[in-house]
């Protein structure tokens, strides 16, 4: 008679992203940093103004060697990041977050989306998958995505 323990005869795991990020970006060269916050009353994670001095580097191709200069930047950025304000590996724990920071503002919002020509608006969800992993997957119920397509031109996803 054979053993009759029970043993594990396959192992199927749910995968899950190990990090996640996502980020709320207005890009424009109408009006400074500054501005587009106090009309946004939304406090950006990062950004910049227009024309504001950043050092950058160069290669001079006489002397073969890199050299840093000082460059401006080209337009306005407004960026809002989850990362670090939630404590979640969750698509949708990060969602509600930032929609959280978006439902308030809706009607400011609505103002820049009028204005395609001048003010560029964009979501980018940032996955990082484990180096083993040589698939990935991805899901959302269809109410969060609309909320967050109300607010923004464009979505990207993006491996970290």
């Amino acid at each position: 008679m054979t053993d009759m323990k029970n043993k594990i005869l396959q192992e199927f795991t749910f995968y899950d992203y190990s990090e996640i990020e996502i980020s709320f970006s207005i890009k424009t060269k109408e009006i400074d940093l500054n501005t587009l916050t106090d009309f946004l009353k939304l406090k950006p994670t990062r950004g910049w103004s227009n024309g504001e001095n950043f050092l950058s580097k160069r290669l001079n191709p006489e002397t073969k060697e890199i050299e840093t200069v000082e460059r401006q930047k080209p337009w306005t950025m407004f960026a809002y990041e989850t990362n670090g304000l939630v404590n979640s590996k969750r698509f949708l724990d990060h969602a509600d977050h930032l929609l959280s920071k978006l439902d308030p503002i809706k009607d400011n919002l609505k103002d820049l989306l009028g204005q395609p020509d001048k003010f560029e608006i964009f979501i980018q969800v940032y996955l990082k998958f484990d180096s083993d992993q040589d698939y990935f997957g991805f899901s959302s119920d269809t109410t969060t995505l609309k909320k967050l397509a109300e607010y923004c031109q464009l979505i990207e996803w993006r491996n970290k």
